[in-house]
Parts: structure tokens; C-alpha cells; sequence
């Protein structure tokens, strides 16, 4: 005779597999706005180097959010009116990965201020610890790789709305035993918003200050219709 077996569905099984919803919906959303291909000479562009970041086909707005930046000021998508940005997400105790895109995309800002004719990006740290990440802590933490970018931060539910959206999955690292701290692992995507606050590329690891300079001139020469996207820049 056959038993029956009775299975038991762990909490952190049902957990994930919501996580992995929710990624899988941000990311279909901007799989619909992705094409995949660029016809470079059709924008006038040099074609000796294919742009490396992902391009949208039809950017979309960023979803709404409300946080608070480093200074204590609100920061929701109307800020990003205005100017390009570079926004990125992490923690500020990441030991690895976040210290090496923000250092990365301070070589970016380096390289960019280099020519007189780019719109200079703003970048824009957006942290994914609300419980460690006071307004206290990224304000001591962002200035240190550029007094020029921004650092935000909100509630638990503030964050996962925005990067629900956008398909960011990210996952707290069980604590070692009698150590309070732990780990996020989480993705390491950069993504580039133009002026209108749409989304226009995302660039994924490696994360190459050079060819990511290169593909933010060569995606704001587009969006404004200039030929001229060369890189590197000639010297002053």
C-alpha cells in the first residue's frame, strides 16, 4: 500500500519565488521597450564601434517613486527633469561591487568633463538597506567618490517600489552567527535616464569608465542629432 507523503513549502521558498515574479515582471516591462539593434549609420554615427549599452526602442518613463537624498531633500522622478543621470543601486556597505561602480562612474564624470560640448550626467546611488542607509550614512559614504553625486534612500516599501518596476531583484544574505551585519546581492546595472526623465540604456558589468563614456556621448549625440560622436576626445 502506498503512503501518502505530505510536503512542506519552506516560508523562504514562497518568499522567492514572489521575488522572482516581481523581477520577471519589471523586466518584461522593459524587454518591451528594448529592440535590441541600432542602425548607426541611420543617425549619422560613426559605425567603427557598436554602442555596448542595451538601447530602448521606445524609452518609457521612469516609474514614480519618492525618497530622500543625502541632504535630507525629497528626490521623486521630477528631479530627474533636466539632465541626464546615471542612476545605480546598491548598499553602502557592499564590499566589492558598489565601490567599483561608483568608482567607475567618477572616471566617467573625469572623462566626460574632458569635452566642452557634453551635457554632463549627474549620477545617482540609490540605496537598497534602508535599514542601515540613514541620510547620516550616504551622506558620508556617496561624497567620497564624488562630491558631485547623489545618494537616496526611503522605507522598505519606497525602495521596492521603484526597483519592483524596474526589475531589480535583490536579496539579503543571512547574518553569520553573533554578527549583526550581512550581505545584499543584487544587480549591478547602471541605467541612463535622459532630460525628459525617460529611460534611454542600461549598461551592464563589466563596467568600462571608456566605453561607457563613449556610449553616453555617442546615445546623447543621437538623441539631440549630432554626428559628431567621437571618442575618445581630443585634447584640449
Amino acid at each position: 500500500m502506498m503512503q501518502a507523503v505530505k510536503s512542506r513549502i519552506s516560508p523562504g521558498l514562497i518568499l522567492l519565488a514572489v521575488a522572482v515574479v516581481a523581477l520577471l515582471a519589471g523586466r518584461q516591462w522593459l524587454l518591451s521597450l528594448y529592440d535590441g539593434s541600432l542602425d548607426e549609420q541611420q543617425h549619422g554615427l560613426a559605425p567603427e564601434r557598436a554602442i555596448s549599452a542595451t538601447l530602448f526602442r521606445e524609452p518609457g518613463p521612469m516609474p514614480g517613486f519618492t525618497l530622500i537624498d543625502h541632504h535630507g531633500q525629497p528626490f521623486t522622478r521630477d528631479d530627474l527633469s533636466g539632465h541626464w543621470t546615471f542612476m545605480v543601486f546598491g548598499y553602502t556597505h557592499c564590499p566589492d561591487v558598489c565601490p567599483t561602480v561608483l568608482a567607475a562612474l567618477n572616471e566617467v564624470s573625469h572623462l566626460l568633463q574632458q569635452r566642452d560640448d557634453i551635457e554632463q550626467p549627474r549620477v545617482v546611488f540609490v540605496s537598497l538597506d534602508p535599514g542601515r542607509d540613514s541620510v547620516a550614512r550616504l551622506a558620508d559614504f556617496i561624497p567620497g567618490f564624488n562630491p558631485g553625486f547623489l545618494g537616496a534612500g526611503g522605507s522598505e516599501q519606497q525602495i521596492e517600489a521603484l526597483t519592483r518596476q524596474l526589475g531589480i531583484l535583490s536579496q539579503q544574505q543571512k547574518a553569520a552567527a553573533g554578527d549583526g551585519g550581512y550581505l545584499i546581492d543584487h544587480t549591478s546595472a547602471i541605467f541612463l535616464i535622459d532630460p525628459r526623465g525617460l529611460l534611454r540604456a542600461l549598461n551592464s558589468p563589466p563596467h568600462d569608465p571608456l566605453v561607457i563614456a563613449s556610449d553616453y556621448r555617442r546615445i546623447t549625440a543621437m538623441a539631440i542629432g549630432i554626428a559628431d560622436a567621437t571618442w575618445p576626445p581630443a585634447p584640449r
